[in-house]
């Protein structure tokens, strides 16, 4: 990484005049020449230090930790190019998710793994929350990111799609259904069935499903989370309908998960506030689960990726 005195001057007078015009009088030098001189640092650090607003040059997260180590090492260019890495690698850098249990047990995992490997000195702090905590949480900016299994209408909220897949039918390995290479709905008329809690979006969903095709279910339990649904399926309380993401990582030969008909589908949201736009350290991370998804179309149904 060669970065030359030069860069670090002009990106200190653009920290501290917030404009590109302004920091080319200070260093008396042209305005495209001091644009051309900053772009040549951002290439060579690999991470944007401005967004543009309007005519304001906007420090971006990264762009503020640099400076801070500019500021205390403004001679140092050796160890500017050691903290330049650093940041890029997020070194020491904590990202807070706030995730609904689904998304904790079925899409996380798939990314964690290749995240920390590809960002070793990074951290990763998930907190698992219903989805009113979620988005209260985004608002409140006490996470960074979260996900959901539905948009929100909340003002001041960013939801942007992240995956589409398909629901399927969970059942225990030695019920007859197992049998079946797909199951019907009205293959569940009258069974002990398992659900989601009342208040989540998808259980409304699923009872609506139902009811449209006349399917009478025995509902015997109901819990918050994918996860627990598998496993009291698993031990024979019932069958149920979940997305594919808990089937899966619920992997147990005890439980045989099978496409369900007619299609159900899931999808799941990644929620930011509106006026704090994911950083890089957050994107890397989505980038990552989107990578990992498509890892995993073979042997989960995945309708579309976002």
């Amino acid at each position: 990484m060669n970065v030359t005195q030069q860069q670090i001057e002009v990106f200190r007078s653009v920290m501290i005049n917030r404009s590109v015009t302004k920091a080319a009088q200070t260093l008396r030098s042209s305005q495209p020449t001091t644009s051309r001189v900053l772009a040549e640092l951002e290439r060579a650090i690999g991470f944007r230090l401005f967004t543009r607003d309007r005519k304001r040059m906007v420090p971006t997260p990264d762009g503020i930790a640099f400076f801070q180590e500019v500021q205390n090492h403004f001679v140092g260019l050796e160890e500017l190019a050691r903290a330049a890495n650093r940041i890029s690698q997020f070194h020491d850098r904590t990202l807070h998710i706030a995730t609904i249990p689904s998304v904790s047990f079925g899409l996380l995992p798939l990314a964690v793994p290749g995240f920390r490997e590809r960002y070793p000195a990074a951290r990763v702090a998930i907190e698992v929350r219903t989805f009113e905590s979620v988005v209260h949480d985004v608002l409140a900016a006490q996470c960074d990111i979260g996900f959901t299994a539905y948009p929100s209408d909340r003002p001041g909220i960013v939801d942007q799609r992240l995956i589409t897949c398909e629901a399927v039918c969970v059942m225990p390995t030695s019920s007859p259904l197992a049998q079946k290479a797909v199951i019907a709905a009205e293959d569940l008329d009258g069974l002990p069935f398992v659900s989601l809690e009342m208040n989540a979006p998808s259980r409304r969903r699923i009872d609506e499903m139902f009811e449209r095709r006349g399917v009478r279910r025995q509902l015997v339990l109901e819990t918050q989370n994918g996860a627990v649904v598998c496993a009291l399926v698993k031990n024979g309380a019932g069958v149920a309908v979940v997305d594919p993401f808990s089937a899966y990582s619920f992997a147990d030969p005890a439980l045989t998960v099978r496409p369900l008909q007619p299609r159900l589908e899931f999808t799941f949201y990644v929620l930011w506030r509106a006026d704090l736009p994911p950083s890089r350290f957050a994107t890397a991370f989505v980038d990552q689960i989107r990578d990992a998804i498509a890892g995993q179309t073979g042997r989960i149904p995945v309708i579309d990726v976002a």
